[in-house]
């Protein structure tokens, strides 16, 4: 669609064309996830190469991340234009942060360090990373963080909003991204979970309990996979 097709779209087509925009990325996010935990399944993921790793990240970021943000980029969004520059910015970062992921977790599976659901076969470094989520969970910078993920204002969308605001969420939820690793990257379950919590968080500020509970219980289950 050209430049002047996209300036036509009147407030009532935005508030039909950039949900509808944003629930295909969505879907197309759970497809390439469940997808690829299709192909994943059982010993082939112990063998899948990095790029294979990378589209798995990749996926699991547009699924999680671009629903946790759609709220606000639905009420910064004047055109779908906007809407699409607004989440290329967003999903740039995305991209690094699923680059080092799939990295890292290619580095754990060559030191021996993974079982064959892709998570990590040592019960410490397991529970070190939930601890380092669950912590991050309790921290009062993580508050901090979500205040200002909250805080954008109609002036905050186009690439530079876009990119502002994917480092901010990675910086609050970088680490829960990571919590696949110590669970399993086959876990849907969690993944669902996850997200939920996350935009419990964003779009709710008195749910603050909830993100306290999720620290605790990550803390717990770190405790949980050093004693089973």
């Amino acid at each position: 669609m050209d430049a002047p097709a996209l300036q036509a779209f009147g407030p009532r087509r935005v508030r039909i064309a950039v949900p509808l925009a944003l629930a295909l990325v969505v879907v197309a996010g759970w497809a390439g996830t469940l997808g690829l935990d299709a192909a994943m399944e059982g010993h082939a993921a112990h063998r899948a190469g990095l790029a294979a790793l990378f589209a798995m990240w990749v996926a699991m970021a547009v699924a999680m991340m671009v629903p946790v943000e759609a709220p606000s980029l639905l009420r910064l969004a004047r055109s779908l234009r906007d809407a699409a520059t607004f989440l290329s910015g967003y999903l740039l970062p995305w991209l690094a942060f699923s680059i080092g992921a799939a990295a890292l977790q290619d580095r754990l599976r060559a030191a021996g360090w993974m079982d064959a659901g892709m998570a990590l076969s040592s019960r410490g470094v397991a529970a070190a990373l939930l601890v380092a989520a669950g912590l991050a969970q309790l921290s009062p910078a993580r508050e901090a963080c979500l205040a200002r993920c909250r805080a954008a204002s109609p002036g905050a969308g186009g690439l530079l909003g876009g990119l502002r605001a994917s480092l901010s969420s990675i910086a609050c939820c970088g680490l829960l991204m990571l919590v696949p690793l110590a669970t399993g990257m086959m876990s849907v379950a969690w993944m669902v979970a996850l997200t939920l919590l996350l935009m419990v968080e964003r779009e709710v500020p008195r749910a603050a309990r909830i993100g306290t509970l999720a620290g605790v219980l990550l803390l717990l289950l770190a405790i949980w996979k050093l004693v089973a």
